[in-house]
């Protein structure tokens, strides 16, 4: 299974909501996890967060927690840096 679809033939950037012109944050993420999402819309930045905090102008941030413990430690950072998820409601920087 890649980023086609898997099962149900939508593909995994399309499940995301990716959009054209838009900035995908990835934190933490595994090796090889670029390699599924196939079919970026045009003018899609992907940054490699080194850090949850780093992620908060992005308008998608994917989070990739292996261990309860690491989302413990960083949630309240996280929450802090972005805003409800409501679309059109991130924090900009001043």
């Amino acid at each position: 299974m890649g980023g086609e679809g898997g099962y149900s033939g939508t593909p995994l950037v399309k499940k995301l909501g990716i959009k054209p012109d838009s900035t995908l944050a990835l934190v933490r993420a595994p090796a090889g996890f670029r390699k599924l999402l196939t079919g970026m819309p045009g003018g899609v930045r992907i940054a490699a967060a080194a850090t949850p905090g780093t992620a908060a102008t992005a308008d998608l941030t994917i989070w990739f927690v292996l261990q309860g413990g690491d989302l413990d430690a960083h949630i309240a950072r996280v929450a802090r840096s972005m805003d409800s998820g409501w679309p059109g409601r991130r924090k900009r920087p001043a």
